[in-house]
């Protein structure tokens, strides 16, 4: 006899492992990009912002529907209704989850200003994943998609 499957709303806590699990794949990536682009100080930063925007929208929108540290929880990400991601879908979520760090990318916006207002930014983003009962962040609500954990 098989156990039961759980399919519950991921915790904040499962979101933020996941996320760091991603970023030990992507930072030595990202590292790379910007040594081959080093001459180019704007492009190397566009290339490896690009490249996580990439990563994370091709995984999610494969078979698996999660990224290695999605996968290692039992993550997975599911439109609103319930349907896979696209590829562009699953890029443009992405996309919403960075939208907390984008002053950081601003020029005119001194580090030492940018850096609160990302910190600002984040725990608005991410606080609804706490408050909710849905779990949903702001990236989820604004791109119609979910995060669940699954349990067999």
């Amino acid at each position: 006899m098989t156990a039961p499957t759980t399919i519950v709303p991921a915790q904040l806590h499962e979101r933020f492992l996941a996320r760091l699990i991603d970023a030990l794949i992507t930072i030595p990536l990202t590292v790379m990009i910007s040594w081959l682009a080093a001459d180019h100080e704007g492009l190397a930063t566009v290339g490896a912002f690009a490249g996580g925007v990439l990563f994370q929208g091709y995984m999610l929108s494969s078979r698996w529907r999660a990224t290695p540290g999605k996968m290692l929880l039992g993550l997975k990400v599911f439109s609103a209704s319930g349907a896979p991601l696209s590829l562009p879908h699953a890029c443009s979520r992405e996309l919403a989850v960075q939208m907390p760090t984008y002053p950081v990318y601003l020029s005119f916006i001194a580090p030492q200003i940018a850096q609160p207002i990302v910190m600002a930014l984040m725990l608005i983003w991410f606080l609804p994943v706490l408050l909710r009962e849905d779990r949903q962040a702001v990236h989820d609500r604004l791109c119609f998609t979910k995060v669940l954990r699954i349990r067999s």
